[in-house]
């Protein structure tokens, strides 16, 4: 019987870490082709953007307008995570994005399989 309950507690907390990563891995799987609509696609309603050398957005579709305009500026030759990890309910990730032109620093922090925020600093 405790092994019965040992097994469905391991089994639990694999498939709820398993639903927490997904949102991320997906995140990370756009950031590495370099695809700015499936990036956008797992933007939240409400998502802090700031890319250093453009400015601002708060609003879906504002962030989507300036992202996209980002990597029509800068040919991504690759992007490359240095860390990741969980805190209070959201995964976040940290990386390098290598462009043509620089390279910088990319944080990202997703909750609920969202965006709510992505940081893209010289």
């Amino acid at each position: 019987m405790k092994q019965k309950k040992l097994i469905l507690l391991s089994l639990v907390l694999l498939f709820s870490t398993s639903l927490l990563a997904s949102g991320m891995d997906d995140v990370l799987v756009a950031l590495s082709k370099s695809n700015a609509q499936m990036i956008t696609n797992n933007f939240d309603d409400q998502v802090e953007l700031n890319i250093v050398e453009l400015g601002r957005a708060n609003a879906k579709q504002e962030a989507d307008n300036l992202l996209i305009q980002f990597y029509t500026l800068n040919t991504v030759k690759k992007f490359a995570l240095t860390h990741r990890g969980c805190q209070d309910n959201a995964e976040f990730a940290i990386g390098t994005l290598t462009t043509l032109k620089t390279t910088y620093r990319l944080y990202v922090l997703v909750k609920n399989n969202k965006i709510i925020q992505l940081r893209i600093e010289p």
